[in-house]
This record gives C-alpha cells, sequence and structure tokens, in this order.
C-alpha cells in the first residue's frame, strides 16, 4: 500500500470492493472498444449495466 501511494498502479480485477478502494479512475472493455471514466463509481456502473444486459 505504501507503493500504491507514490506510484501509478494498473489494476485489472473484478472485485469492486478492491477497485473502490485503490481506484481513482477506470476503464471498461466491452466489445473490442475501451471506455474511460474519470470516477471509478462511473466505471463500476457501466460494468454492472454491461453484465445485467448479457446475464
Amino acid at each position: 500500500m505504501k507503493k500504491i501511494e507514490t506510484c501509478s498502479v494498473l489494476l485489472v480485477s473484478h472485485d469492486m470492493k478492491i477497485l473502490r478502494e485503490l481506484c481513482d479512475a477506470g476503464i471498461v472493455v466491452n466489445q473490442g472498444q475501451m471506455y474511460y471514466y474519470e470516477d471509478i463509481n462511473d466505471a463500476i456502473d457501466e460494468y454492472e449495466n454491461i453484465n445485467k444486459k448479457a446475464g
């Protein structure tokens, strides 16, 4: 956790709790397209919407 305070990290995860704890922004990849969200909560909302449609 100390390293994260002083550097940038690229984290790939499906664990929303960890993403909310560690990330400020997010990228969602859907059907070969990447979408950037400045707010991690917006990225998580989009990810969950995509999974609801697919499920």
